[in-house]
């Protein structure tokens, strides 16, 4: 009982700790300009042709400057980003200070969800040393500094998503109770759906979760499961208005 209070403790302490170096580095990147790549200002573009009333579009000139500038849909980017960035326009923010609050919120959230994996190992160790426990606690202070994805695109979405992906999937496969099972796998799906509809990339996600589940469980109603969720939102992922 004393060892397992203990790890409690530490998982509580190794939490606190992330959270405090993760508002750090939020705070600092508050603070400093924001610089953002080439998908991200397409994406900001279709956002700025929908306000204006025009559909999820951008302008793009061709090649035979005679012919002008012509509206194309948004194609080969997620257009989620497109529409959250349309919605904190629409509700007053100004481009930057909505970018910043978002990006804030979703860096919070993926280091929770870190944390939460992390905690997850310490339960499932049982045991850790004074010198493991010394180090998980420099982890947690410098990790976030180090590894957390720049606000200059959609990747911190997949950076977010993953650990509580990862969480899910373990207390899934862990589990004896079939229904909660499903519905794990269910609300794993529907995450990578969510992420798939602010990144094309995380289509592997959900290629890899079809291998592994397959490989380890041989069932197709687990893999049937992740892709009803996944079909949630989809539709989102694919629609251009």
């Amino acid at each position: 009982f004393s060892s397992r209070r203990r790890h409690t403790r530490l998982q509580g302490d190794w939490s606190s700790d992330v959270c405090s170096s993760d508002l750090i580095l939020s705070i600092i990147r508050l603070l400093a300009p924001l610089k953002l790549t080439s998908d991200p200002s397409i994406q900001i573009g279709a956002a700025l042709s929908l306000l204006n009333g025009e559909g999820l579009n951008n302008y793009v000139s061709n090649s035979d400057l005679s012919q002008g500038v012509r509206l194309f849909p948004l194609l080969g980017h997620a257009p989620s980003f497109s529409l959250l960035v349309f919605w904190l326009l629409k509700l007053g923010f100004s481009l930057e200070i909505g970018l910043k609050l978002v990006y804030t919120i979703v860096t919070l959230v993926a280091w929770l969800g870190w944390g939460l994996v992390f905690a997850r190992i310490i339960y499932l160790i049982n045991s850790l040393s004074f010198i493991s426990s010394i180090l998980a606690v420099i982890l947690a202070v410098f990790l976030p500094l180090y590894f957390t994805f720049d606000w200059c695109g959609t990747d911190i979405f997949l950076f977010c998503g993953m650990p509580f992906i990862i969480y899910f999937y373990d207390l899934s496969s862990r589990s004896k109770d079939s229904e909660f099972r499903w519905k794990n796998y269910y609300l794993i799906g529907a995450l990578v759906g969510l992420i798939y509809s602010l990144r094309y990339a995380a289509a592997f996600l959900l290629i890899g979760l079809f291998l592994v589940t397959l490989k380890k469980n041989k069932k197709i109603i687990k893999t049937a499961a992740i892709f009803l969720g996944f079909l949630t939102f989809f539709k989102i992922g694919r629609a251009h208005v």
